[in-house]
């Protein structure tokens, strides 16, 4: 069977993440509660991050313990069968606690005692609850969640994603230490001790280019992590206060210059956020991942590999211009590619017809060249927050003929990542490194999977 690859996850905590100006400002802008609400429910989240984090040093000491002492196997879940640690019991411990501490958000979000009616349904807040609670564990636990939540899935690439400049905060952890730390799970998934579940972690470096303004040493991270670190693409979130081009502040073109030439030269693909969503406070900065922008990109850089993430939101189709439409025409470009993350229509009967209207309208056009480059991708964790999560390969493979299943679930997300039946150097790096663990990368990686379309 050929390989299944997520192309677009996260296995981040909150320790990576400027927690409560992620909460307030992307995670929860355009939610359907109010302000008040979702002023309190992201400060509860920063308070239970807070207590419960695993910052740096004690899961480097763990992770390196696993990889230091083979005989322990692999690596045991955070719970050890402890109702305590349980994530799920955990998350309806989370839920009291708001019922008895905050009575008037509880009431209002329909999770109280006693509440015959509610105002969105209890399903949307115990999955805002699930989101939170996932990113106060521990790395590896996330990063064994979802492998176990999507267990027929062979190969993800979790992306990492730097957000502090757009939402004013700053995480606990530094650019490095993450580094460290998710290189060390990517191990961990290779010498086949993260799961039960055999599955390949290759992670992706996230960058701001205005890192590189305050620091030169900001793009020789990014550098290090893929030529020596075993991460396998870079990702970029314009809305976070960039443009992919044609920035009138100092210094950030030339620095996504650099990152282009180098990506384009030595193979490195790049995913974007790329639809009009979760801008750093206001929807403004919704526009800035514009794929015209890209388009200019990629006239100056037409090798690049380049996945423009969620494929521009199949919602609001009568919103001119439709992004999935300006995707479509950038098909004439060998190497770009989109991806499925988080169309969370899907998981509803309703909205899957919907979905399918609209993609049929899309692809009888000329987008019909880019549904040949259309990627799985869950968008996990922040899937979480969506009830029926669990189902979202199964939806999307739905939403396709049969007949495309084996290119859209993996086959495609292999070419892009330069797996496929000819590897490039981005492929080379990573089956070396595999290879150098002591691994087979056909453990994970089916011969032909990642052969050309037609």
């Amino acid at each position: 069977m050929p390989a299944i690859v997520d192309i677009h996850c996260h296995t981040f905590n909150g320790a990576d993440l400027p927690i409560e100006g992620f909460v307030r400002h992307v995670a929860l802008r355009a939610s359907k509660w109010p302000k008040w609400v979702n002023d309190r429910l992201a400060r509860r989240a920063d308070r239970m991050v807070q207590k419960a984090v695993h910052g740096y040093e004690p899961e480097r000491t763990s992770l390196q313990t696993l990889l230091d002492e083979p005989q322990r196997g692999i690596a045991p879940a955070e719970s050890d069968g402890s109702e305590e640690a349980n994530f799920y019991s955990q998350v309806e411990r989370d839920i009291d606690a708001l019922i008895e501490e905050d009575p008037e958000t509880a009431e209002y979000l329909g999770v109280g005692p006693g509440v015959e009616t509610m105002a969105i349904g209890p399903s949307e807040a115990r999955a805002f609850f699930q989101f939170a609670r996932n990113l106060a564990s521990s790395r590896l636990d996330i990063a064994r969640r979802l492998v176990e939540t999507y267990p027929t899935v062979n190969v993800f690439t979790p992306m990492l994603v730097d957000m502090s400049l757009g939402v004013d905060d700053e995480p606990l952890t530094t650019v490095e230490e993450q580094i460290d730390l998710h290189e060390k799970i990517s191990r961990l998934s290779i010498l086949r001790r993260l799961t039960q579940q055999d599955a390949l972690i290759l992670p992706f470096i996230g960058f701001d280019p205005r890192r590189k303004v305050e620091s030169s040493r900001a793009l020789d991270l990014v550098f290090d992590a893929v030529e020596n670190k075993g991460f396998a693409g870079v990702k970029l979130y314009p809305p976070m206060g960039f443009f992919p081009i044609q920035n009138a502040e100092p210094g950030i073109d030339e620095c996504l210059t650099a990152l282009y030439d180098w990506c384009e030269r030595e193979s490195v693909p790049i995913t974007v956020h790329c639809n009009r969503s979760q801008g750093a406070k206001d929807e403004a900065n919704d526009e800035r991942s514009d794929p015209k922008l890209w388009g200019a990109v990629l006239e100056k850089h037409p090798d690049l590999h380049l996945n423009l993430g969620h494929f521009g939101g199949i919602k609001g189709a009568d919103r001119k211009p439709f992004w999935p439409e300006e995707i479509s025409k950038l098909a004439t470009f060998a190497n770009v590619y989109a991806d499925l993350g988080c169309h969370a229509d899907l998981l509803e009967e309703d909205g899957r017809t919907a979905y399918k209207s609209v993609l049929n309208k899309l692809f009888a056009g000329a987008g019909r060249a880019m549904c040949d480059r259309l990627m799985y991708g869950s968008d996990w964790s922040m899937l979480l927050q969506h009830p029926g999560f669990e189902g979202y390969l199964d939806a999307v493979s739905s939403a396709f003929p049969k007949a495309e299943h084996e290119r859209l679930l993996g086959g495609r997300a292999l070419d892009f990542l330069g797996l496929g039946a000819t590897p490039n150097r981005n492929g080379v790096r990573v089956f070396t490194r595999i290879k150098a663990l002591g691994a087979d990368p056909r453990t994970w990686i089916s011969d032909g999977a990642g052969s050309s379309e037609g």
